[in-house]
Parts: C-alpha cells; structure tokens; sequence
C-alpha cells in the first residue's frame, strides 16, 4: 500500500493543517462525534400538562372533579348543604370552600379529607350571605364577599389561609362574584350593575365597567376580564373597562366561570339545564361536557375552578436501527479526517487519481 498526498486537492484542509496542530484538530472531531453520538442516545425530556375541573352540585350537596373534558367525574366532598363557591390551591393539595346553610368557610386536603372550618362566620355584622371566594396562596390569604341578609352590612373581606387574622376591607358594597389581579395587586368585584376594583387592602376604591354579574374572572396574561352579564351572557372588556364584548348568550341561566388561558377555553355551569359547558375564549365552539344525568337526582352546578399543572417525563432512549447506522457513520468521518488532517489517505497500489 502507499500512501497520496491529497491536502493540496483540498486547499480548507491544507488552511487548517497550517493553523492547527493535527493531533488538536483530531481531538476537537473527537468531541464533535461524541457530541453527537451523545445527542442521538440522551434521554428525551417531555412536559405533560394535566387540567382538572371541581365544581359544587347545591341540589345533591356535594363537591366534584373531573379532567378538563369531563371525564372521571369524582366526589370529593359529600352531605354539606348549599355549598356556593369552590376554590383550589394545588400548590399546597388543599381545596376551599363556602356554604350559605351553615355559613362558614371550610378547607380540606384535595381528596376530601382532614376537613375543617376556617371562619365560623363569614359576615360580622349579622346574618351571613356568602356570595365568592378566591385566594392567593403566595400571599397566603383569602377573600370572600358576602351580600349579609336582615340587616346585615354587605361585606368584602380576607383572612389568612389558616383562618386568622380576619378583617374588613370594603363595606356596603354588595359583591355577587370577586377576582383577584396579583400581579397589579388589585382585587375585582361586581354587583349586578357595576364591575370595580380596588387595592389588595380595600382602598382606592373604583368603577371599571358600567355593567356587572357573576362569575367575575380577570386574566391578567391577556389583560381581560369575564363576567357573567345578567343570567345568561358571558361578556368580556380590557381591564380598564374598554371594548366590552358579548361572547355566549342563552336564554339559560349561568352560576360561575373558568378560565384556561393557555388552551384559550373558558367553562360555566349551567344552572337551567343542569349541565357545564365550555367554549373558545372569544366564545365559539361552545360545548356540553359534563350533562345532566338521565337517572337519578338532578344537579345544581354552582361554584366551578379549574387547575392545571405540568409534570416532566424522562424517557430512556432505544437507538434505532438507523441511529446506529449514524454512530457508524461518525466513527468512519472521524476516522477519514485524522488522515486526511496528517496529510495522506491509505490507498490500495493500484489506485489512481
């Protein structure tokens, strides 16, 4: 065998053979196979996002979830009366809520269990009403509002998440439904005529939008706020109360909404037909999915969160049969270029160029 001189064909390799050294320049494809043998076999990293809906049923007293779609419908909470607002904190498994028989506000973990009352009395100033709840689980408090009845005061208040600490942000302002805007610290609040906001605390009370409900929703991630306009109108506005628009109408009436941002889909229960629903946040595409039953008790939806969160799979790699084919492949190029960096490429004699 000998051997031909072939960098003077090739005048890129001849440039590199004159700025580097052959034994660097062959550690560096080293790496450079490696790499790439590397990227072909690591492990593959995915991100699952999981949704999950829990809503209230006042005529068969209990708490539900299901998937984003309705399906596995499970009871969590049993056997409690006028069960109005629900809430969930998935950070910590625990799920709030508020009932209007008893009139307190209860918390447990999110399967139902280790239940127990937060705030005994929900309006201070008499007879109690309970209309919302939200929380804000970094801040570690929450809200409610309650319209008070026989001479009761109309109350909009918080407490921290454990129940102490309770106190009065805003009087005489009968709030049907309140949502909170943590990232311009400021807590929304309808009537059935007037949407306003104020600071976390209760000051710098004002008027947002000169239409009101319930099921008030703010989505801060695309500066919008959802309400329930009358009984069966789902609108929306900027959160400065500019370009109202009126997204689903019916002549049923809707309880609470539910805001998926990412997905771009918005859920109500539906109080007339006893069913929830969902549509496309700008309103299309509405759809029945959990319905009422065709046997047994009728349902009253009320109160409906949804959660979602992401949890990350790592798979195991299996080379395929042309992965294997590219590791070869590599193996050959680098093989060929430590040659072809020295200068000469072993050839059989009787080759010729």
């Amino acid at each position: 065998m000998r051997k031909l001189p072939l960098l003077h064909s090739f005048p890129l390799l001849n440039n590199i053979r004159k700025i580097a050294n052959p034994s660097v320049a062959s550690h560096h494809l080293v790496l450079l196979v490696l790499f790439v043998v590397s990227s072909l076999l690591s492990p593959s990293v995915t991100a699952q996002r999981t949704c999950q809906i829990y809503f209230t049923d006042v005529e068969r007293n209990k708490i539900s979830r299901s998937n984003a779609d309705g399906t596995g419908i499970t009871d969590l909470i049993t056997g409690q009366n006028s069960i109005v607002a629900v809430q969930v904190d998935a950070q910590n498994n625990q799920l709030y809520w508020g009932r209007n028989n008893i009139k307190d506000i209860r918390r447990s973990n999110l399967d139902g269990s280790s239940e127990t009352v937060l705030v005994a009395n929900p309006n201070p100033t008499g007879f109690s009403l309970l209309r919302d709840i939200q929380i804000d689980v970094a801040g570690g408090k929450i809200y409610w509002s309650d319209s008070g009845i026989a001479g009761s005061t109309p109350v909009i208040m918080r407490a921290n998440l454990d129940g102490t600490m309770v106190e009065t942000l805003i009087s005489n302002e009968d709030a049907l439904s309140i949502d909170l805007d943590l990232v311009n610290q400021k807590i929304y609040f309808s009537n059935n005529s007037t949407t306003k906001r104020a600071n976390l605390d209760g000051t710098m009370v004002e008027s947002v939008i000169h239409e009101g409900g319930k099921g008030l929703l703010v989505d801060t991630d695309n500066g919008k706020v959802y309400w329930i306009n009358g009984t069966s109108t789902i609108k929306r506005a900027s959160l400065n109360g500019t370009n109202v628009e009126s997204l689903v109408n019916s002549s049923s009436t809707f309880f609470d909404l539910a805001l998926d941002t990412e997905l771009g889909k918005i859920y109500w229960t539906n109080s007339t037909d006893r069913i929830i629903q969902r549509a496309n946040v700008d309103g299309t595409m509405v759809e029945t999915i959990i319905p009422s039953p065709s046997s047994g008790s009728a349902p009253g939806y009320r109160g409906i969160a949804l959660v979602c969160t992401a949890t990350v799979q790592v798979a195991s790699p299996i080379p395929t049969m042309s992965q294997w084919g590219l590791v070869l492949f590599g193996l050959l190029i680098l093989n060929c270029s430590v040659f072809l960096l020295r200068g000469e490429l072993p050839i059989a004699k009787n080759n010729s160029f």
